[in-house]
């Protein structure tokens, strides 16, 4: 049996460099509530957390899908929920743990109370 080295060389090198299936995608956050909830919907909270561990943020339909480009509209986002101290983004202020770019227009407000 003949051995093939160069295909299988570049089969193993070319798997090792594909980056993973959500890379590319973007996350669309499409509520400014401070929220953590299967709700359908996809909050900055959520995005980051779904960014953060490549995994959606619930099963409903119209949750955060995995991507590491997070799609802010033209709005006030509100932090609202409170865990001082946490670093698992449950509350308080954002916690960023992976690679991800956050993108909004001009005049996209993020705000904490």
């Amino acid at each position: 049996m003949q051995v093939r080295w160069p295909v299988l060389v570049l089969v193993v090198v070319f798997s090792a460099v594909m980056p993973p299936a959500h890379a590319a995608t973007v996350i669309h956050v499409t509520t400014t509530h401070d929220a953590l909830a299967n709700d359908g919907r996809c909050s900055l909270r959520e995005a980051i957390t779904t960014a953060d561990t490549g995994f959606a943020s619930g099963p409903a339909r119209g949750e955060c899908q995995p991507g590491t480009t997070i799609l802010l509209k033209k709005k006030v986002y509100t932090l609202t929920l409170d865990s001082p101290g946490e670093d698992l983004n449950l509350g308080g202020d954002l916690d960023i743990t992976a690679s991800m770019k956050i993108v909004g227009r001009r005049g996209t407000k993020v705000e904490q109370r």
